[in-house]
């Protein structure tokens, strides 16, 4: 028997024993993102989407208003994403598009869908995940599966009525 302090006999000096679950758990643990990135990516999304919106080829003082209200439900969106600011945002870009923008289908209108899509995804990771977390890429997997899916099954029906019409 070993004295308190004392190294156990026949382990002292030995390599310790190779775990390789624990190596990929490891590896899979460095690999994460941050909750605040979460919130940077979904701040970048609603600008974007502020951005193909509001930039339709007419004078801008006749978009102004709508901008102002665009905006301040980007930020809004982003300090607390669980709200209803997201699909207010949603709606708002919906309308300021057919108001200003037409109905016409073109580039613009297939990535407005793609980061309306985006911004609903984000806003919903961001509300379960908080701003000092580490949410890893494997927790995130299922989510861009479902994202990618969803955005090229939008992106091809814009395409199949651009074309057919």
């Amino acid at each position: 028997m070993s004295r308190p302090g004392e190294p156990v006999r026949g382990t002292a000096g030995a390599p310790p024993a190779a775990d390789p679950a624990g190596a990929e758990r490891a590896a899979a643990a460095a690999r994460t993102v941050p909750g605040w990135g979460l919130r940077g990516a979904l701040g970048l999304a609603c600008g974007l989407l502020v951005v193909l919106t509001v930039v339709t080829g007419q004078d801008l003082a006749a978009v102004s208003m709508a901008t102002a209200v665009l905006v301040a439900t980007t930020v809004y969106t982003v300090a607390a994403p669980g709200g209803p600011a997201a699909a207010l945002l949603l709606i708002g870009v919906m309308g300021v598009h057919l108001a200003f923008g037409g109905p016409v289908l073109d580039v613009r209108v297939a990535l407005l869908a793609v980061l309306m899509l985006a911004v609903h995804q984000l806003a919903g990771i961001c509300a379960a995940v908080p701003v000092r977390a580490q949410v890893t890429l494997q927790a995130l997997r299922p989510v861009a599966i479902r994202f990618a899916i969803a955005a090229g099954a939008g992106v091809l029906a814009l395409v199949l009525v651009a074309v057919l019409s």
